[in-house]
């Protein structure tokens, strides 16, 4: 199977086009990318990376399907596969080889992903199995860095010299919950993440990320999983503003 990608595009400034709208009425329409994911999946994450490129985004994980196993149980699949789209480009995908970005640590789905203001992607939480019949709630977090190679004399090599990947996800501090199906979204300290579940109840809870440590912060007003979020940039209009 697969899953097509997209962007929002514009060379005005407006809104996306409410349902019963002339596309481009507001200055911008949703355009189809030209490529398609090659792996199709559902409930997967997906961020900006400015690390890798401008306009790069990548879909990190998902749920890929299901099978039945001897005993006639249905077994979950997952994937650890990550893909990065060229939004910039027309919603080409960029070969792994390319893009220098490797697969993620674990097979998993319901991660939140965002990246920081340095650029680097965090991606957490999640849910997978350790084994047949075995589920997790995650509370890990994975930071995309780029790869420091050495020539094993301690003199840094070109990352792109031997063909192996340029960038590494490195494990950070733990999300203060286990959770899968949470949001995040990049802020100007960081990234914030909220909401979830673990086993059937959606959570209100919430806490920030600045690329060193979490801090837990007030909780939304109402608990939800598996809803979406962006960050929202609102203009000063206030008198003096420039």
């Amino acid at each position: 199977s697969s899953a097509s990608s997209g962007s929002i595009q514009g060379t005005e400034s407006g809104r996306a086009s409410p349902k019963g709208v002339a596309p481009g009425e507001f200055g911008w329409e949703w355009v189809t990318g030209a490529d398609n994911l090659t792996v199709g999946r559902t409930d997967f994450s997906a961020s900006l990376a400015p690390i890798v490129g401008k306009g790069v985004v990548l879909a990190v994980g998902g749920f890929i399907g299901s099978s039945v196993d001897e005993n006639g149980a249905t077994q979950n699949q997952y994937t650890d596969v990550v893909e990065s789209i060229d939004t910039l480009g027309g919603g080409i995908l960029i070969d792994a080889a390319s893009s220098g970005v490797p697969a993620y640590p674990m097979e998993i789905s319901g991660t939140g992903a965002a990246a920081l203001p340095t650029g680097e992607v965090v991606s957490v939480g999640g849910f997978g199995f350790s084994s047949p019949g075995i589920f997790f709630y995650s509370q890990s977090v994975f930071v995309l860095q780029e790869k420091q190679q050495t020539d094993g004399l301690g003199s840094d090599l070109d990352a792109n010299a031997d063909n192996t990947n340029s960038f590494e996800w490195i494990a950070g501090p733990d999300f203060p919950w286990a959770r899968s199906g949470l949001v995040c979204s990049p802020i100007s300290s960081g990234i914030l993440c909220a909401g979830g579940c673990n086993t059937d109840p959606a959570y209100r809870d919430a806490a920030i990320f600045n690329g060193t440590s979490w801090t837990v912060i007030a909780p939304m007003n109402e608990a939800r999983n598996w809803a979406s979020a962006t960050t929202a940039f609102i203009p000063d209009t206030s008198a003096g503003a420039a």
